[in-house]
């Protein structure tokens, strides 16, 4: 089911586990890991950060 994309807590919670560590300790290799880029709004912040600290020194 993981390796399908299902969601982990519903997995969790089907299989009665306590919480989503006990199924994230015996099930994560079968999680597909995607390359997708995240959270790159960060990109344009840092780099508007570096380009004020060299127009600052």
């Amino acid at each position: 089911m993981l390796s399908n994309g299902e969601d982990p807590l519903w997995i969790s919670q089907m299989l009665g586990h306590k919480d989503l560590t006990t199924t994230f300790k015996y099930y994560a290799k079968y999680i597909k890991q995607n390359n997708i880029e995240r959270a790159t709004f960060l990109n344009d912040y840092h780099t508007k950060s570096v380009q004020k600290q060299k127009m600052i020194f």
